[in-house]
């Protein structure tokens, strides 16, 4: 007989800071989330496609090492705001290797797709240790582009996580822009 009431839900306007705040953190999630999504699922798919390669034998003749930087930034004292920029040497361990495809002789030094930074060339060379030089090893490469090469073809997972991640942040940039817009809409005008 008597029907229950529906409440109505009122939101309480943010504050112009708190608004804005809000929206550098829905501006910052989205691009970081959306750039992050695309290069992370690009990465995945690139690593997955070697699923379908073709294989050859090969020989391995040497290591290297590619050689980058990793920045990084520290304040100097807590009581300045003053940022010193420091760096440090991360190396990708590389695996050179010869192989034959249709009688043409290739070379390649990738192990996988999705090949990632060392901090020191001891870590990096743990990663060389199951290609002794002068072994046999098999070799994929592209059908279409013989010298597109790796010796492993694993290396999506963690490529995959990444773009999951990124898809989380990117969800919490469009969560932020919808409290905020809800927000918006429901302050009454005075």
């Amino acid at each position: 007989m008597f029907r229950k009431r529906k409440r109505k839900t009122t939101y309480k306007p943010l504050s112009g800071k708190l608004s804005d705040i809000l929206f550098f953190i829905m501006l910052s999630c989205t691009t970081f989330g959306l750039c992050g999504t695309v290069f992370w699922s690009f990465t995945f798919l690139k690593a997955d496609a070697v699923h379908d390669w073709q294989k050859t034998d090969g020989v391995v003749t040497g290591y290297d090492f590619e050689t980058g930087l990793k920045l990084h930034y520290r304040n100097e004292t807590a009581k300045t705001s003053t940022v010193t920029r420091d760096s440090s040497a991360v190396y990708r361990p590389l695996v050179k290797y010869n192989y034959r495809v249709n009688g043409r002789e290739y070379r390649g030094s990738r192990i996988n797709m999705v090949m990632a930074w060392y901090n020191s060339k001891e870590e990096a060379a743990e990663k060389q240790k199951p290609y002794p030089i002068s072994s046999y090893v098999e070799v994929f490469y592209e059908k279409g582009d013989p010298q597109n090469s790796v010796l492993e073809q694993g290396g999506s997972s963690g490529a995959l996580i990444l773009s999951l991640i990124s898809m989380g942040i990117l969800a919490a940039g469009i969560a932020a822009a919808f409290i905020r817009n809800k927000n918006r809409n429901t302050a009454s005008p005075l």
